[in-house]
């Protein structure tokens, strides 16, 4: 039984690689993700222009046709609950690691700047089927 530490469950593919983003979100294409248990995203870029960070969300999808983004849950008032999209904001220049776990076939990442624009981002994700 492979574990952790020999790497034999462990799967890394490039999602983005010297990509420049904007404002507008850029979506990754579908990531074959079934049978892993938690996905971590590695993440770095060159800031170029006024940009302050990067803004990512994650969606998944079981029929890799309808994508539900990852929320987060907030209480607004005693017994009253929100589901609000979630995202993860990374600083500027920033190389990052984002783990979540994961029970679905196929996730999209998306990613956009704040405050400007990003050039020679890399983002890679690894599945771990533990």
């Amino acid at each position: 039984m492979a574990t952790l530490l020999d790497y034999g469950n462990l799967e890394t593919e490039t999602i983005f690689n010297n990509a420049a983003l904007t404002s507008a979100y850029s979506a990754s294409n579908p990531i074959n993700v079934q049978g892993a248990n938690i996905v971590e995203i590695y993440s770095s870029y060159t800031k170029a222009g006024s940009a302050t960070s990067i803004k990512f969300k994650f969606e998944a999808s079981i029929d890799g046709t309808v994508y539900c983004q990852e929320t987060t849950v907030i209480e607004t008032a005693p017994m009253t609950v929100v589901n609000k999209p979630r995202t993860h904001t990374v600083a500027s220049t920033h190389a990052s690691r984002i783990t979540i776990p994961i029970a679905t076939k196929w996730l999209k990442i998306s990613a956009r700047t704040l405050g400007g624009s990003a050039t020679q981002y890399l983002c890679n994700v690894a599945k771990a089927h533990i």
